[in-house]
C-alpha cells in the first residue's frame, strides 16, 4: 500500500470567511487522499502553539507545508508579528538553509488591485500554487495535488536505447537519414515535397545497399551462414530508417500503399543488381532477409493503423522482379517470402540447432517494441498467407503459390486475433475490401472458399496456422455488432 502524504497548512486567521476558504481546502485535500494538519483540528487546549508549529515545519514526516499568502499573512510575515510571525520565523529558517527544499509551497488566496500576489518577502521567489481565482482554480488545485502526490502531468520519459546506426562505424547512412530529417522537416513546413522525398529516400536506401554486398574475397575463410548471419544484424540499421521513414510517409501521403509497392519492387530488384555475376547464390541471403522482414513488419504497421486499403494495394498487384537469369518476371507478393537456404538448411544443420526455421527464429527474435511486437508479427503473417489463396494469381494451391508463415509456431494467441474480430459488423466492414468481398455474406464464401484447413504446418510440428475458417465458424462471421 502507498504511503499517505502527509501536509501541514500555515494560515492567518484573516476573517471568519478566510478560515472557512481554508477549511474547505483542507476538507478536500482530506477527502483526495492527503493527511491534513491544521491547526483547527489538531493544535489542542493546553498544547504548546510554538512547540506545535516548530513540530510541524521541522517533522520529516511532513512530505509540505502549505503556506496560505493573503494580505494579513503578507503583513504578518514581514513584520514578524503574531502566531505567523512565529511561524515564518521557524519557516525562513528551513527556506534559507535549504534552497533546493521543495516541502514548502506558496498558495495564493488573495492578490492587490493590480493583480499582484500577496507574497511575504521570505518565499517571494517560489514558485507558486494561485488558488485566488475561480477561473483557474480547478486547473491550479489539481497541479497542487499532483505535487502532493508526486505524479506530475509532464514526466521526464525513460532514457532509451542509443540508435544502431550511431554504433556501426563501418557503415554508413547518412543519405537516409538526411532523407529523414527532410521528411520529418516538410511535413510541417513544406508537406508538397512529401512525395518528392519519398523517391529520394527510395534511392538512398539502394545506395546505402550497396556497402553490404558480399563477395567471395569476403566469405574467403569463413562459414558462408556467418558472413550472412553478421550482415543481417548489420542490416538492422536499415530496417529501423524503413521503420521510421514508413511511420511519416504514411501519415503524409494519401494511398500510400501503392508507393509503398513500388519501393520493394526497386530495392528488390537493386539488391540483385550483380546477381548474374555472383559466384555463390547465397551471397544475396542477407538482402533477402531484410525484405522479407520489411515487408512482413509493413503489414503489421498498417494492421495497427488499420490501413487496410494499403495492404490490398501491396497484396493484390503484379510486381515485375528479377528472376533466376536475371530476366524480368511478373510475380505476387509472395516472392518477398524466400526460402533463406543459408540459414534454414546449411546453418541449422551445421550446428545442429534444430529449428522448424531458423531464418523465423531470428526475426522474431528482432522484435520492436511496442508496435512490432512477436505476436503482431505472426497476426501479419499468418494474414498474408490467407491473402495469397484469396488474391492467388493461379488456381495452383500447391506449395510456391501461397505465402507460408513462417512464424506461425512462435505465438498461440497473436496469431488468430484477426480472425475472430470477423464476429463483428462492424470490423467486418472495416476489412471486407481487404478480402476481397463487398458485404459480410461474400466474406463467409470468401473464408470457406479458400480454407486450407491443416496443411499449413512444418512438416514436424503438430500445431498449424489457422485459415479464417480454423478459428470462426463462417456462419458466425458479422454476426454480432
Amino acid at each position: 500500500m502507498e504511503r499517505i502524504p502527509k501536509v501541514f497548512i500555515s494560515y492567518s486567521w484573516t476573517t471568519p470567511q478566510h478560515e472557512e476558504w481554508v477549511i474547505d481546502l483542507a476538507t478536500r485535500l482530506c477527502n483526495h487522499g492527503v493527511d491534513v494538519v491544521i491547526d483547527k483540528w489538531s493544535l489542542k487546549e493546553g498544547q504548546d502553539k510554538y512547540a506545535f508549529m516548530e513540530q510541524m515545519v521541522t517533522d520529516e514526516g511532513i512530505d509540505r507545508v502549505l503556506i496560505i499568502c493573503d494580505k494579513v499573512y503578507m503583513d504578518k510575515a514581514n513584520a514578524r508579528i503574531g502566531g505567523v510571525g512565529d511561524e515564518t520565523a521557524i519557516i525562513s529558517s528551513e527556506v534559507y538553509n535549504k534552497v533546493h527544499q521543495e516541502k514548502f509551497i506558496p498558495i495564493i488566496a488573495e492578490k492587490d488591485a493590480n493583480g499582484k500576489p500577496y507574497l511575504p518577502v521570505f518565499i517571494k521567489s517560489r514558485i507558486y500554487i494561485d488558488l485566488s481565482d475561480e477561473a483557474c482554480y480547478e486547473r491550479e488545485y489539481e497541479k497542487l495535488l499532483r505535487n502532493i502526490h508526486n505524479r506530475p502531468s509532464f514526466q521526464k520519459p525513460s532514457i532509451g536505447k542509443p540508435p544502431e546506426w550511431l554504433f556501426d562505424e563501418n557503415m554508413q547512412h547518412f543519405k537516409t537519414r538526411d532523407a529523414i530529417r527532410q521528411l520529418k522537416d516538410d511535413q510541417h513546413r513544406n508537406p508538397v515535397r512529401i512525395n518528392g522525398l519519398f523517391s529520394y529516400f527510395t534511392e538512398a536506401f539502394c545506395e546505402e545497399l550497396d556497402q553490404y554486398r558480399i563477395n567471395d574475397k569476403v566469405i574467403e575463410g569463413k562459414n558462408i551462414d556467418d558472413v550472412i548471419i553478421e550482415n543481417i544484424e548489420n542490416l538492422k540499421t536499415m530496417r529501423d530508417n524503413y521503420i521510421e521513414f514508413l511511420d511519416i510517409v504514411t501519415q503524409n501521403i494519401s494511398f500510400v500503399g501503392d508507393r509503398i509497392a513500388s519501393f520493394f519492387e526497386q530495392v528488390y530488384n537493386y539488391s540483385l543488381e550483380n546477381k548474374k555475376q555472383a559466384y555463390n547464390e547465397l551471397e544475396y541471403d542477407h538482402f533477402r532477409f531484410l525484405i522479407w522482414e520489411m515487408f512482413l513488419f509493413s503489414i503489421v504497421y498498417f494492421l495497427r493503423n488499420e490501413k487496410y486499403e494499403e495492404i490490398k494495394e501491396m497484396v493484390n498487384r503484379t510486381y515485375f522482379l528479377k528472376g533466376d537469369h536475371y530476366n524480368t518476371q511478373s510475380c505476387s507478393f509472395i516472392q518477398f517470402n524466400p526460402y533463406i537456404r543459408s540459414l534454414d538448411e546449411i546453418r541449422n544443420k551445421r550446428l545442429d540447432m534444430r529449428k522448424y526455421s531458423l531464418a523465423a527464429d531470428i526475426l522474431i527474435s528482432r522484435e520492436r517494441l511496442p508496435i512490432f511486437s512477436k505476436s503482431s508479427i505472426v497476426e501479419a503473417d499468418v494474414l498474408l498467407c490467407q491473402l495469397s489463396y484469396i488474391w492467388g494469381q493461379t488456381e495452383d494451391k500447391s506449395w510456391g503459390f501461397w505465402w507460408f508463415p513462417r512464424t506461425y509456431v512462435y505465438s498461440r494467441e497473436g496469431r488468430v486475433g484477426i480472425w475472430s474480430k470477423l464476429v463483428s459488423r462492424r470490423f467486418c466492414e472495416k476489412i471486407k475490401s481487404l478480402l476481397g468481398a463487398e458485404n459480410i455474406d461474400q466474406i463467409r464464401n470468401i473464408a470457406k472458399n479458400n480454407d486450407f484447413g491443416n496443411e499449413m504446418r512444418y512438416n514436424s510440428s503438430f500445431e498449424c496456422a489457422p485459415s479464417i475458417c480454423g478459428v470462426i465458424r463462417p456462419d458466425d462471421i458479422g454476426s454480432k455488432p
